[in-house]
């Protein structure tokens, strides 16, 4: 088997396992509270971020987790969420809560 030969498969494989990769919520972003309905009035809104997943609706809630926690929040709530295809694209705001 010449080199060659190799390449085209081990590459096949890295593309078609790319489209398969889940995104971990961190050991700190389990920490960041999902909030559904009205935040409290004494709560700090840290920002607001997009995420696109195309493994689907729980890689993208994940990744924004995982940004909130870096960001210094301990809650979040959920925006916008729009599926095309096989992409997810979700919305959410950050707060840091007492």
């Amino acid at each position: 088997m010449t080199t060659k030969s190799l390449c085209i498969p081990l590459i096949s494989a890295v593309f078609l396992s790319a489209g398969c990769v889940t995104t971990d919520l961190s050991s700190e972003g389990k920490k960041v509270k999902v909030i559904r309905g009205d935040v409290l009035d004494s709560c700090s809104e840290i920002g607001s971020k997009t995420a696109v997943s195309g493994s689907g609706a729980q890689a993208a809630k994940n990744m924004l987790r995982n940004w909130a926690a870096i960001q210094g929040a301990n809650q979040i709530t959920f925006d916008t969420i729009e599926t095309s295809g096989a992409n997810t694209s979700m919305t959410a705001t950050a707060f840091k809560c007492p």
